[in-house]
Formats: structure tokens, sequence, C-alpha cells
């Protein structure tokens, strides 16, 4: 979860991180997060933005170049079998509310607290989540390309069980998910019940808290894929440069 050293570049050595070739995809995929966040924001109103509009509104948000706009239009099509994946939610489990964008913040105890307030110790934003009458589907939304299967994101996943289980306490049971929009791959985890997550996860969680409390400001990185995109990559002696 996370790099301290990029931390400890950006925040106590107030580093600058270098221009990438991957800005125009973080553009790009912030274009196509926005796309999902204005169809699913509008979901439930009188009459829903059409996708070619939540396309054209997202490009110009992120100001998007002529060249990179195609890169948006391409997602248009899994966009709508999204939206079709969260209909048939709708239709089998009861979608009762929809949470785009959700701030959260916990505090020692992992109880729900405000995302600025004092006594938060951890804070998150989760893209997507799907409350219905049985369960909680919680979702990261990706636009790049999948990797190593759910085992790689299965940390984020488990996390993601803890955010539903502190904020919403009248939910029995959480299944998290990613996202691959750009290519129509949904990872799904099993389901968990609200014990499970008690006797599974948590244990967990606060173990991985006090490491990366541990870790942090520490000049220690995390080398893994994501350092392609870090831009103080070329100053990392520890920087991942594989395939």
């Amino acid at each position: 979860g996370g790099c301290p050293k990029q931390s400890k570049f950006k925040r106590v050595d107030k580093l600058r991180p270098l221009p990438s070739d991957n800005d125009s995809l973080l553009k790009v995929g912030s274009a196509i997060h926005s796309v999902l966040e204005l169809k699913l924001k509008t979901r439930d109103l009188p009459s829903p933005m059409s996708t070619s509009d939540a396309v054209s509104s997202a490009c110009l948000a992120n100001d998007l170049t002529k060249k990179e706009m195609p890169e948006v239009k391409k997602v248009a099509v899994n966009v709508e079998l999204f939206m079709e994946r969260v209909n048939l939610w709708d239709r089998k489990f009861g979608v009762k509310a929809i949470h785009v964008e959700h701030k959260f913040g916990l505090d020692k105890d992992l109880r729900p607290t405000g995302f600025f307030d004092k006594d938060v110790f951890f804070r998150g934003v989760v893209d997507l989540a799907v409350e219905t009458e049985k369960k909680m589907i919680i979702i990261d939304h990706k636009s790049g390309r999948p990797f190593g299967g759910l085992k790689a994101y299965q940390a984020q996943l488990d996390i993601y069980n803890i955010y539903g289980r502190a904020c919403f306490p009248h939910v029995p049971y959480f299944q998290s998910a990613v996202n691959f929009i750009s290519y129509d791959e949904f990872i799904s985890s099993g389901l968990r019940s609200r014990e499970q997550v008690d006797n599974e996860v948590v244990p967990w969680f606060k173990q991985w808290l006090n490491k990366s409390t541990q870790d942090f400001g520490m000049d220690k990185a995390n080398p893994g894929r994501p350092c392609s995109w870090c831009g103080f990559r070329d100053r990392c002696p520890e920087s991942y440069h594989g395939k």
C-alpha cells in the first residue's frame, strides 16, 4: 500500500516530479473515470446523461487534446456494458443507493470519522459503492491493463471490505471488485459476511496499518509496476524497471 520513499521525495524532500510520457495516459484515465462518474450520478434522473455527452463533458473537463480524445471514446461501449451490469444488479438484488467517489475516514478503532477530522487515522476515496437489499458491492475503476489476477489486488479489495464494514453498519455482506473499464474485465472477490470481515480482515488490516505507519517517512522504497508511473523513478535506485 503506497511507497514510503515516494512520500519522502514529495513531502520531506519537497522534490518536484519530472514530466512523464505517462502524463497523457493519466489524463485519459482521469477522463474515463469522469465518464463513469457522470453516467452513475445521472442514472436515476428523469433524463440520464447519454454516454456520448458524458464522453464530451469528460474530455472538456480534463482538457484533453484532439489526439487524446479518441482514447476515451473507445471505452464508450464498455461503459454501456458496465451500466448494464449495474442494471442487472438492480434487477437481481434491488439497488438502494449508489455512492460515487465516496470519501471516508476511519479513526484508530476503525470507526467512521470525517475525512479531515483530527482523529482520522486512515482515509480513502472509493470510486463506487453499490448498496443493494442483500449486499454492498464496492468497486475500483481502472483504465489500465489488468495484471496478476485477483491476487494482485487482494489487499485493496480487503481494505474495501473494511470501508464497507465501518461506513455501512446495516449491510450484512460485502463484495469488492476491480473494473478494468478499457478492457471490459471485472475481477471480483468472494462474498464476505460482516463476521468474516471482523474475524479475518480486521486483524490483517491492523497489522498492515501498523507496518505502514512504521515505514512512513523512512527512506524505503516499495518497488513494483506502479514505479513506471512515478515522477521520481529517475532518482530512485530501487525503482522497478520490469515489464
